[in-house]
């Protein structure tokens, strides 16, 4: 978190945890107002975002614990009504599952040896890894003794 959005990140809720960030001075209000926060929405110290960020520790740990009593479907609703930028964020097998990640191909599914299939995130600027190349499968244990040892030489 940095001054000109302070506060912002990431927030367990009572189901999970919750994105939020706020750019300008009045998405911190209405952050506060959909959390039904009126003391920390008016306190002196939260004034302003350079206000909150050098008084960060007292305000996060307001809104930590307010973040606690609603799930993630209820603030997101209290969110969409304010307008504010969040996302419900994704444990790793919804993220896996996630609509835009299946329909952008962002992971590409491997079968690997002893293990079964795992998934393999593409990186920027490559070609999805295939079967059977170098990228696609780790080495097994062990696989590589000879050579490393031969490099560093060692029989």
């Amino acid at each position: 978190m940095r001054p000109g959005i302070t506060p912002g990140g990431s927030f367990a809720a009572a189901d999970g945890f919750m994105f939020v960030i706020t750019m300008h001075e009045a998405d911190f209000r209405s952050l506060c107002d959909a959390l039904e926060l009126p003391e920390v929405r008016n306190d002196s110290r939260f004034a302003t975002s350079d206000l909150r960020y050098q008084h960060l520790t007292d305000l996060m740990e307001k809104l930590t614990e307010r973040f606690k009593r609603y799930t993630t479907a209820e603030l997101a609703r209290r969110f969409r009504a304010a307008g504010l930028m969040h996302s419900r964020v994704n444990d790793y097998l919804e993220f896996l599952r996630d609509p835009h990640v299946e329909a952008t191909g962002i992971v590409t599914w491997i079968e690997q040896p002893g293990v079964g299939r795992v998934p393999i995130p593409r990186a920027p600027g490559l070609a999805p890894p295939t079967p059977g190349s170098p990228r696609a499968t780790a080495p097994s244990l062990d696989q590589h003794r000879k050579e490393i040892l031969a490099e560093i030489g060692l029989a």
